[in-house]
């Protein structure tokens, strides 16, 4: 994953993250790979991460699979204390991995300009 730079004001922007699972091991193997967004400066609070996406893998042993999420500029908006969708200028972290603890995260940000 890498950061990108988008503009707010591009409905129907779209952000494709991509990520390469591999079973190193000698057996079979399953990954539920979670997608998490998360806007560290919003003006509203909200949830440190939110969920943005489930993908399930199945692996035989050897074999890699990149899998993908899509995420529009809708999906990135927040309510607003006037209940109304924002997308606020500033980063916008993006996280997949096995679970919400930190330690299992891959991290990349897009930046949002005005």
């Amino acid at each position: 994953m890498s950061n990108h730079q988008r503009k707010k004001d591009a409905p129907g922007d779209k952000v494709t993250l991509e990520v390469t699972f591999s079973n190193d091991g000698k057996l079979k193997g399953e990954e539920t790979a979670l997608f998490f967004l998360r806007d560290p400066v919003a003006s509203v609070s909200h949830p440190v991460l939110e969920l943005k996406g489930v993908k399930k893998l199945t692996l035989e042993p050897g074999q890699s699979q990149t899998i993908q999420l899509i995420l529009t500029t809708e999906d990135m908006t927040f309510p607003g204390l006037d209940f109304a969708p924002r997308l606020e200028a500033g980063v916008i972290e993006l996280f997949v991995g096995p679970s919400a603890r930190q330690e299992t995260l891959l991290k990349t940000q897009i930046r949002v300009v005005d």
